[in-house]
């Protein structure tokens, strides 16, 4: 039997195109072998015996999520299949009770690892996400445009030019997302301008881009108000001066031609 046979097997559903490729790479690093569905109602029809080892799916997504998500999936899989959820924000225990475990995103290498690990199986209360300060970690004055512990953990499971291209998919995610986030500013589509500023939050957080992720998540709380839009256009232009910084300090990286060439 060949080692891609017996290697273990995780299906990854999430809709986000940047989190899984980083979720990818960690796990390729890992050992697994991964399958990935963009739905809940995709990963259920997509299926088949023998089940995945793993089950890493994300709490906010299009159609089925959630616990009703993890009761369709036990109900398929059986008790063998390891249930974990994550989710850019904060849950309640209520939340993630059918899941075996949860990570919240930005999460480490080692937290993954722990997460993976059928043995490390943790209490109920222990799943609970720690609260979350609304727009982060940081005043507005404070905040990096780059976790370097987020950073370094990447360059060690990837090549440079895997890496390069990481950054370069998040640069031109989030350039795509603040234009649909203007469109609908526009016509006041609270709902639609929140889960891109949520998709913008979850992306940046997996590759460490800290000063996007807080900006991001004070959009997705806040929403558009009523009046004036003058606040969300200066959030908006924040965003892009926050990714020309995270472009100036990935040119910078020493030895780093790949991501220098890459971002030009």
């Amino acid at each position: 039997m060949s080692e891609q046979e017996t290697a273990k097997h995780i299906l990854i559903v999430e809709d986000d195109e940047l989190s899984l490729e980083v979720l990818g790479v960690l796990l390729e690093s890992t050992g697994y072998r991964i399958d990935s569905a963009p739905t809940g109602n995709d990963a259920l029809r997509c299926l088949a015996h023998p089940y995945p080892d793993v089950i890493l799916t994300d709490l906010q997504m299009p159609g089925i999520r959630g616990n009703d998500l993890a009761d369709r999936l036990r109900a398929i899989c059986g008790p063998t299949t390891r249930l974990l959820a994550m989710s850019g924000s904060e849950v309640s225990r209520a939340t993630v009770e059918r899941y075996d475990g949860f990570l919240l995103k930005p999460f480490t290498h080692e937290d993954l690892d722990r997460a993976l690990d059928a043995s490390a199986a943790r209490e109920p209360s222990q799943m609970e996400a720690p609260p979350l300060d609304p727009g982060g970690r940081f005043t507005l004055d404070e905040r990096p445009a780059l976790d370097e512990v987020i950073y370094s953990s990447l360059c060690r499971s990837m090549s440079p030019s895997q890496l390069a291209a990481l950054y370069l998919l998040c640069i031109r995610d989030v350039r795509r997302r603040i234009e649909r986030m203007r469109q609908h500013l526009s016509v006041r589509e609270d709902l639609l301008f929140r889960e891109e500023a949520h998709a913008i939050k979850g992306g940046c957080a997996m590759v460490g881009a800290i000063e996007l992720q807080d900006i991001a998540a004070v959009m997705e709380k806040d929403g558009i108000q009523t009046g004036s839009a003058n606040r969300e256009d200066a959030l908006l232009l924040q965003c892009l001066v926050a990714i020309q910084r995270l472009e100036s300090l990935l040119k910078a990286r020493p030895n780093d031609e790949s991501l220098m060439a890459l971002v030009e």
